[in-house]
């Protein structure tokens, strides 16, 4: 019986392990995830050239490296968040979703893998919210995303 419990222990965290595309992690206040408006946030104020890669931030195979790592990783994110506007100047309102796909990375924490964070914005008139990859554990020169703006300080 012991034996049947540790070979089911070890295939759940195997299991566990596998990198997917799920969505984990995330904490909420009283159900409801916490929506950061840009307007409230400072900006980086160095991210003002639209990416030409239609691609940059949208999907996990071209995520946004903002850097920071456990130390300004998070607030990191945000600012990069806060520096974005509609297409119009729109304030933008933003989510982080959770944690998702790995990839390799020197700057991981464990065994080398380190995983994306997915995001949620919008701003008034979006019919669907825009959903972003991006990772703190490497660090790139940061575009805004086609479809966005820079935001006007």
């Amino acid at each position: 019986m012991k034996k049947a419990l540790l070979i089911l222990c070890m295939a759940l965290g195997c299991l566990s392990c596998k990198t997917s595309n799920k969505v984990t992690g995330t904490t909420t206040l009283g159900g409801v995830l916490p929506m950061y408006s840009s307007e409230n946030i400072e900006p980086f104020l160095d991210i003002t050239e639209i990416s030409k890669d239609a691609t940059y931030g949208y999907s996990e195979k071209n995520p946004i490296m903002i850097g920071g790592k456990f130390t300004n990783g998070a607030s990191n994110q945000k600012r990069y968040f806060a520096s974005l506007a509609g297409p119009n100047g729109e304030v933008v309102k933003f989510v982080r979703l959770g944690s998702c796909c790995g990839y390799k990375s020197d700057n991981a924490m464990l065994g080398g893998m380190a995983l994306l964070d997915k995001y949620q914005l919008t701003y008034d008139g979006l019919k669907e919210p825009l959903i972003f990859y991006i990772s703190f554990y490497d660090e790139e020169k940061a575009f805004v995303p086609k479809g966005l703006t820079p935001r006007e300080n």
